[in-house]
């Protein structure tokens, strides 16, 4: 602010002098008056307004130039505060940035947080790519330096190098900040990486186990729709594949559930406990014909509390049924035939002795 007004006073002085500067060329060529006379005393309206124009050009000129100074000023404030907060910023990340031109040249370099680079500073600033990187990844990394310079895109890459401490995983994403440089971010995604590994294992023994179960397994809607169902629930109920079943059935209460009620009675037992074990009920399959199986689900539901979904597993238990009924036939048979029927026990006691038995005996 000092140096408009400066600017101001400065541009109203040497209006001034050009005042007096006139009125002494004046003197010296029209001595004849007094130089107080040509300087202000006895002077021409015309003499007048030219001298005061040039003070107010003098005067103009130094608003001007002062705001001129002004916004330079303001300019430089700003460049400043831009260049801090830019600078803040690169401090706040916490990855690798490199700057490098379109040849493939290391520029310049701001260290990362606990990363460090793949060889010394001082063996890569002033170095091609193709010189510090090894002869596989060097290429990838340089292909796309030119992508970002042609399209004006990110670019993203992911890599691995062999480092003291065994191999590392790195992403680099490139920014073009001009027509020939770009900036390299680069960030360690080696625990990263780990994880999606491990979690890939998983997704992968978890696949296997859903899908060679022996078991039916299958997750449904509260409403009925059938939401997953493994390759042992499509052969159990008919279906030649999950998807078939999963594409087939609209609504497992009408077209699963050979008894509707008992589907009621298991949901039931679901929102009372969230579980149902052991709960026994007959299936339909696809050709209509009707099977037992034995249910043990959960109710799934989300941080609030929200039903979300029932998932569980089946066991086809027809023939135990069957099995079952067998017996219990066999045993009205023997107990109500009109022949003694008896088990003796190798103590020689009776083990089971039926009516005609009793009164025989």
């Amino acid at each position: 602010m000092r140096s408009e007004h400066t600017i101001i006073a400065i541009s109203i002085v040497l209006g001034l002098l050009s005042w007096v500067a006139d009125a002494v060329v004046d003197y010296a060529l029209f001595y004849e008056k007094p130089f107080w006379d040509l300087l202000i005393a006895d002077l021409p309206a015309s003499e007048i307004y030219m001298r005061l124009l040039v003070c107010a050009l003098f005067v103009a000129f130094g608003l001007l130039a002062s705001r001129l100074v002004a916004r330079h000023r303001l300019a430089e404030e700003a460049l400043r505060e831009s260049e801090a907060t830019y600078r803040a910023f690169l401090e706040a990340i916490p990855d690798m940035i490199f700057r490098v031109t379109r040849e493939g040249t290391y520029v310049d370099y701001k260290p990362g947080k606990d990363l460090r680079p793949f060889v010394p500073v001082s063996e890569f600033l002033g170095r091609k790519v193709s010189e510090v990187l090894p002869a596989e990844v060097a290429p990838a990394i340089m292909g796309k330096v030119q992508q970002a310079l042609e399209t004006g895109q990110t670019q993203t890459i992911e890599y691995d190098l062999l480092e003291e401490d065994g191999p590392r995983g790195y992403q680099a994403r490139l920014v073009a900040t001009g027509k020939d440089e770009v900036i390299v971010i680069v960030d360690d995604i080696t625990e990263r990486k780990h994880m999606e590994a491990a979690l890939r294992a998983a997704e992968s023994n978890y696949r296997s186990i859903f899908e060679n179960a022996m078991e039916g397994i299958f997750r449904t809607s509260e409403d009925g729709r059938m939401q997953m169902c493994n390759p042992a629930l499509a052969r159990m109920h008919g279906y030649e594949s999950p998807e078939e079943m999963m594409e087939s059935v609209k609504d497992t209460t009408l077209q699963i559930w050979a008894d509707p009620e008992k589907r009621t009675e298991y949901k039931r037992r679901l929102a009372d406990s969230g579980f149902a074990l052991g709960f026994e009920g007959q299936g339909r399959r696809k050709d209509g014909s009707v099977i037992w199986g034995l249910v043990n689900a959960r109710a799934v539901r989300d941080s609030s509390g929200k039903l979300l979904y029932y998932e569980g597993s089946v066991q086809d238990i027809t023939e135990r049924k069957q099995a079952e009924a067998a017996l219990r036939f066999t045993q009205f048979a023997v107990d109500h035939t009109s022949d003694a029927a008896f088990w003796i026990k190798p103590d020689g006691s009776f083990f089971y002795v039926n009516d005609a038995a009793c009164q025989a005996l």
